[in-house]
């Protein structure tokens, strides 16, 4: 399983993501238990095809505590004033925010003026860095993680999450609770199939 895991680090780092790297992590939120990385700058889809080789996708903030708990951990590591991706995108349909994770959207941080599709090219979330006036809130960019002449914009750091995977206890837990409803199920169809009237 090891080498299957680096080979596919290998390729995706030598041919899909253009050299992207974990720069930091990994970190485990104690409120959830997910596992976090922080990317070297990189544009938002090579750091979320590079996610997917470490078993996750770009953050999914779910609620402030953890929107709180990202950027506190990741927005001064690396560089120290670090704009973040975040997996936030409506690159399939403008204006329909979904989660590269495929989770629900149930929780928005965007900053006042957010998100505007400046310019008709942005589609990608993104948390402004420390030494901008909106630090924290999110932005939605364009697909860059370079610094624009005329611009405060700082090259972007992707925050991977990777879910942990139920354990087999945890799969062997729920699949003998399943086989007990099924035969308190099946028992009581039985008792009224054969009960009198």
């Amino acid at each position: 399983m090891k080498i299957i895991l680096a080979a596919l680090i290998l390729t995706a780092t030598c041919f899909g993501s253009r050299a992207v790297s974990t720069v930091g992590g990994p970190f485990v939120n104690p409120a959830n238990q997910h596992t976090y990385y922080l990317l070297s700058p990189s544009s938002w889809t090579d750091a979320e095809l590079f996610s997917q080789t470490l078993g996750g996708h770009l953050v999914t903030i779910n609620d402030a505590s953890e929107q709180s708990w990202v950027y506190g951990t990741f927005s001064t590591l690396a560089s120290g004033d670090n704009t973040l991706w975040i997996g936030l995108n409506d690159a399939a349909s403008e204006g329909s925010f979904v989660w590269a994770s495929g989770e629900p959207v149930s929780y928005l941080n965007w900053s006042f003026t957010e998100p505007n599709n400046y310019e008709g090219a942005e589609d990608y979330g993104s948390i402004f860095q420390p030494s901008d006036a909106r630090a924290g809130f999110w932005n939605d960019s364009d697909n860059v993680n370079t610094m624009r002449p005329g611009t405060t914009t700082l090259p972007t750091y992707g925050v991977v999450e990777v879910v942990p995977e139920p354990s087999a206890f945890a799969l062997l837990g729920l699949g003998a609770a399943a086989l007990v409803a099924f035969r308190k199920t099946r028992s009581r169809a039985v008792r009224s199939v054969f009960s009198p009237v």
